[in-house]
């Protein structure tokens, strides 16, 4: 991100940006394809992992997922759409075969919180529409495995305290504050030496608690001045530009964010590498389009 920003990205190359951001998910995509192929009979109990690992392919898939959405709503050509429409519902798929809880969650979180800033109106029947779709799949019988997953673990305040996250959220708020300075370094626990009265795990599940724990408070307090900043900073972009396509690069990369910030609630993102790198790639680049000179 840090180097992009040094660049500007002319005008003429602008329209490239969502179709070679298209062809780069292609090769995750074939891998979850592959991977479902593979354990269709297993998918009952199986979660997909496209030759990475479940949660951090859910959340590549998440990112496709908007890429999709974005795209077929830029896009008025029906074959183009036509196109994009089984790019979307592929990457519907994966995420529903990976069975995460956690992109199920952010996704609707993305497009609600995203609907609010930028058309509250819209936001409010958006919101409903999702709350009654979710109510009528939570009270429905079928059998959805993410679905299942979210009710059997969130449905009820007394679900929610015994979940594995939330015990675990809790003691982690306990560990941070006897390293509430310095914290304890990245990967403290990698490998599987993190004892939670819940289950042995690396992590702390969530990007702000591991934050505190692994660097302490004042690093946890710029991070989150930092993807407040960023946040801000991108919608005033996103407002004060004109063109049609780079206001949809740029609100999609601002989904972006949110998705993951919201996908960090539940694991320390930071750590999924190829992820984060995506992530701020695609940030990077709905800055670099600002200025419509010549590339330097």
């Amino acid at each position: 991100m840090i180097i992009l920003l040094n660049y500007k990205l002319d005008n003429k190359y602008v329209k490239y940006i969502l179709p070679l951001l298209i062809i780069i998910s292609l090769p995750a995509m074939y891998k979850g394809a592959l991977d479902f192929y593979k354990h269709y009979s297993e998918l009952g109990w199986y979660r997909i992992e496209g030759a990475s690992y479940t949660t951090k392919y859910a959340a590549e898939v998440g990112i496709y997922l908007l890429l999709g959405i974005f795209s077929f709503a830029y896009y008025k050509k029906i074959y183009i759409r036509l196109l994009l429409l089984p790019y979307i519902l592929t990457n519907l798929g994966l995420i529903l075969s990976t069975q995460s809880r956690n992109t199920f969650i952010a996704i609707p979180l993305t497009i609600i919180f995203l609907y609010a800033v930028v058309d509250w109106k819209k936001g409010i029947i958006i919101l409903l529409i999702l709350l009654g779709g979710l109510g009528i799949l939570f009270k429905s019988n079928y059998n959805i495995a993410n679905i299942n997953r979210i009710k059997s673990s969130i449905s009820t305040v007394e679900k929610v305290k015994v979940d594995a996250r939330y015990i675990i959220f809790l003691d982690g708020i306990e560990k941070a504050k006897n390293h509430i300075f310095i914290g304890e370094g990245f990967f403290k626990y990698k490998g599987g030496k993190l004892n939670t009265p819940i289950e042995v795990t690396d992590h702390y599940h969530n990007i702000f608690i591991e934050t505190a724990i692994t660097q302490g408070i004042f690093t946890l307090i710029v991070y989150i001045a930092f993807i407040i900043t960023l946040f801000i900073r991108m919608l005033k972009n996103y407002f004060k530009e004109n063109d049609r396509l780079k206001r949809y690069i740029k609100l999609y990369a601002t989904a972006v964010l949110i998705f993951s910030t919201s996908y960090g609630l539940f694991e320390p993102i930071f750590y999924f590498e190829k992820i984060y790198q995506l992530i701020f790639t695609i940030i990077a680049l709905s800055f670099i389009i600002d200025d419509t000179s010549t590339k330097e």
